[in-house]
């Protein structure tokens, strides 16, 4: 089963986590918001484990021409028009072999960039 299926699959669930008067906006269906889903679950997941996995060189980042990029995203994740729930990272990284590391390096951008209280 590819990823996009599985995302089609829970699709329903995942809606719950938005405004109705929002969903209406994508007026052409469930179609185009499971693939906006996807992508931006996939492309998210990519930027948080190139910075958080622990299979990249951190010295890898310090040159990388993507890094200016990946600050751009990492800032851009908090805005509340671009959060996505996160039962979608949980699908996307479940069927994964790797989907442990996903998980680890997901947790460890939460803990790094979450402010805690004092």
């Amino acid at each position: 089963m590819s990823l996009y299926t599985i995302v089609k699959t829970e699709f329903d669930g995942l809606k719950k986590c938005y405004d109705p008067k929002e969903l209406a906006r994508y007026s052409n269906g469930d179609e185009k918001l499971a693939w906006i889903l996807f992508v931006d679950g996939c492309a998210i997941l990519q930027a948080v484990y190139i910075r958080y996995g622990q299979d990249y060189n951190s010295k890898l980042i310090e040159w990388c021409p993507i890094k200016e990029m990946l600050t751009f995203e990492y800032s851009d994740l908090f805005l509340l028009e671009n959060q996505l729930p996160f039962r979608l990272l949980e699908l996307l990284t479940s069927s994964s072999k790797n989907g442990e590391k996903f998980m680890k390096a997901i947790k460890r951008f939460i803990d790094d960039t979450v402010i805690k209280p004092r």
